[in-house]
């Protein structure tokens, strides 16, 4: 067996086999050599645009990034970019979208030779930020309003003694209102709002709502 030509870069290669001994005659078989998938990929989002970025691969002369299309359950290819980020704007707030990145090579004839791998991310865009709207107050607690918003999972509360400061969460909710117990009476308590959505690669969370202050009876 012998080696035609390089086995380490993006291209079609083959290898000469001869056979010996008993046996006579020659084959070439042609493999290819294709950039390998990024290793991690990562989302940052706002309400109407989400940007990706991956690690560079070897061998690769740039990378298709696509978006799954849940009416035609297939995938759309977006973007070929040499860059190893890409922003996709326009979308709808509080809305779960999925990626995938393929990363290409050329060989010396600028032949495009694609990945046989990609990598995949489950994210979302923000929600609209919440506001919080209105309270009850009574004895150690309070009952807390806001507006609800669309595609979020669920809804923080978190809390402080401290108006800009010092905010430690206090629990999850699934509708918008609900109440902070054991609080103490005649204390100042100021509060505020996020959504979260629960997506395969993490929480996507809204932009805080504004702060309430709030003297408990």
């Amino acid at each position: 067996t012998s080696i035609a030509s390089s086995r380490s870069s993006v291209g079609k290669h083959y290898v000469k086999v001869t056979l010996m001994g008993n046996y006579s005659g020659t084959k070439n078989v042609y493999f290819y050599i294709r950039p390998g998938a990024p290793k991690t990929i990562k989302a940052t989002q706002s309400t109407s645009w989400i940007k990706l970025t991956w690690d560079k691969v070897n061998g690769a002369a740039g990378y298709s990034v696509y978006r799954y299309d849940t009416k035609t359950s297939t995938y759309k290819k977006l973007k070929a970019t040499t860059a190893t980020s890409y922003t996709d704007k326009n979308l709808y707030a509080g809305k779960k979208y999925i990626y995938k990145i393929v990363p290409y090579g050329r060989d010396a004839d600028k032949n495009v030779y694609y990945s046989k791998s990609n990598i995949i991310i489950k994210t979302a865009t923000k929600t609209k930020t919440p506001i919080l709207s209105d309270y009850a107050v009574y004895k150690g607690k309070v009952k807390l309003f806001w507006t609800s918003t669309s595609g979020e999972t669920g809804y923080q509360v978190w809390y402080s003694t401290k108006k800009d400061s010092g905010f430690k969460k206090y629990a999850n909710y699934s509708s918008n209102t609900g109440y902070v117990n054991n609080l103490t009476s005649g204390k100042t308590y100021y509060f505020k709002v996020r959504t979260y959505i629960k997506t395969d690669s993490g929480y996507v969370y809204s932009d805080w709502s504004n702060v309430k202050g709030i003297k408990i009876k």
